[in-house]
């Protein structure tokens, strides 16, 4: 259920000078917010507006040969755990690997091997609630993302792959974010981070 403070209920506080800040809370439930994902994915299918690409590189030959990944991953849905936690699922929507490799002599790289995966895996990121938050940045893309604290990451569950879920843990351990949805930036400058 949603409430927001309109003006006269909301306390004026002062910041910046003279500015009065007035604030809104929204609460909604989880299955309230999946499902206006679902509706979005079902009224616009073709949208990529909220997958994430994850690429990685190995070099397998020095100077000479590299395996590339990308790793596409659909919109996010949010779960309850039974203790005191909650999970992000992300699908995989495509798992592409290609080797490229660079001839003696030749300036160019060229593509020697592609391969496309087609596998209904999906992720869990699980968390802690209490090592969780939310953090909004209306220049980064306007995207609202989930950080933890470093010393308690998430777990990470990927049935069936165990170097694809060592590329996603990895990428996801060194940004300490998961990207939930873009939101569009708001008129007031003050709610530009959040």
């Amino acid at each position: 259920m949603a409430r927001s403070k309109t003006p006269n209920d909301a306390p004026s506080t002062n910041i910046a000078g003279n500015v009065p800040l007035q604030y809104a809370v929204f609460l909604f439930d989880l299955e309230t917010i999946n499902a206006a994902w679902d509706q979005f994915y079902a009224t616009f299918p073709g949208s990529s507006q909220y997958d994430e690409i994850i690429e990685s590189e190995v070099e397998r030959s020095v100077g000479r040969e590299w395996q590339k990944n990308l790793i596409r991953l659909g919109a996010p849905a949010i779960y309850s755990t039974k203790e005191n936690g909650f999970s992000v699922r992300k699908r995989v929507l495509s798992d592409v690997s290609a080797i490229v490799d660079q001839p003696p002599g030749d300036r160019y790289v060229q593509i020697r091997q592609l391969t496309q995966l087609s596998r209904d895996q999906e992720l869990f990121v699980v968390f802690d609630e209490s090592l969780a938050y939310g953090h909004y940045q209306a220049d980064n893309g306007g995207k609202f993302i989930l950080r933890w604290y470093d010393e308690m990451p998430p777990q990470f569950y990927l049935r069936e792959d165990e170097e694809d879920l060592d590329r996603i843990k990895k990428h996801y351990l060194e940004r300490r974010c998961i990207d939930l949805v873009r939101l569009s930036k708001p008129v007031s400058p003050i709610l530009h981070d959040v």
